[in-house]
């Protein structure tokens, strides 16, 4: 559930930052493109180190939730969406948003009835690459999980430590099958037709 959710924050949010700097002109546009691709820089265990210090301490307490695993796994992946975001959107004829805008359809309308129809595909794509990275990233959860809120990558390795090799090869092997399930229904999902607003054509 927490790469689930990871991966959806990190499509989402990389789908509609990539469209504002492609598209948008706004104040600091240059510093949130750097910072939305500042986190390649950065190796996972500063990652998981720089967000356990952040969050332990007022006013903002992550620490012991599973949202700072949500966050950091999404802050993490955040710089391959973007790029694959940003360097489609750039591709869209801007005529279409033009025409939409001489029309008086507002922002909001603009973004779902035209780029999210075009846009659909890196969504998915961004998804399912965010979901197998979250889903196997050791580096930073390890800093940040709890006995609560643990990730298969940790569990895998307490199981290697303790010698129970068999239990940690059957976990490692349903990772494999879930990135593999994930990819064949992505894969169908791809190939049956455009996405709109009202639905999936063929």
């Amino acid at each position: 559930m927490i790469a689930l959710i990871g991966a959806l924050l990190t499509s989402s949010f990389s789908l509609i930052t990539g469209f504002v700097v492609a598209r948008k002109r706004i104040v600091g546009e240059r510093i949130l493109d750097f910072l939305a691709v500042l986190p390649a820089a950065i190796p996972g265990v500063f990652i998981g180190i720089g967000y356990l210090l952040s969050f332990n301490t007022p006013p903002l307490i992550l620490t012991g939730t599973p949202w700072i695993i949500i966050i950091a796994l999404a802050f993490w992946n955040l710089p391959f969406s973007y790029q694959l975001a940003i360097s489609r959107t750039a591709q869209i004829d801007p005529t279409l948003e033009n025409a939409a805008a001489n029309l008086g359809a507002s922002s909001l309308r603009i973004f779902w009835d035209i780029y999210f129809p075009l846009l659909w595909r890196v969504f998915t794509s961004s998804f399912v690459v965010s979901f197998i990275n979250c889903m196997s990233n050791l580096s930073i959860v390890v800093f940040l999980i709890t006995p609560r809120y643990s990730m298969a990558t940790f569990s895998i390795l307490t199981l290697i430590s303790d010698n129970r090799l068999g239990a940690a090869a059957a976990l490692t092997t349903a990772l494999l099958l879930t990135s593999f399930l994930v990819l064949g229904i992505a894969s169908r999902f791809l190939e049956k037709g455009e996405f709109t607003f009202y639905g999936k054509g063929g």
